[in-house]
């Protein structure tokens, strides 16, 4: 069972949604896995801006 995981700054519903959703599609894609076996976590870090100390 593939697992997608994603750390990220502040994303907005939409885009947390659409993000995994084109994570699922492209990753069954390219291994050939059903999307519906395709498990996934979010951790979204409130704050951070992606940028180097």
């Amino acid at each position: 069972m593939p697992y997608i995981t994603v750390e990220s700054g502040t994303l907005s519903d939409k885009q947390k949604e659409l993000l995994i959703k084109r994570l699922t599609e492209v990753s069954s894609e390219i291994m050939n896995v059903p999307q519906e076996f395709f498990m996934h976590t979010q951790k979204n870090w409130t704050g951070w801006t992606g940028n180097s100390p």
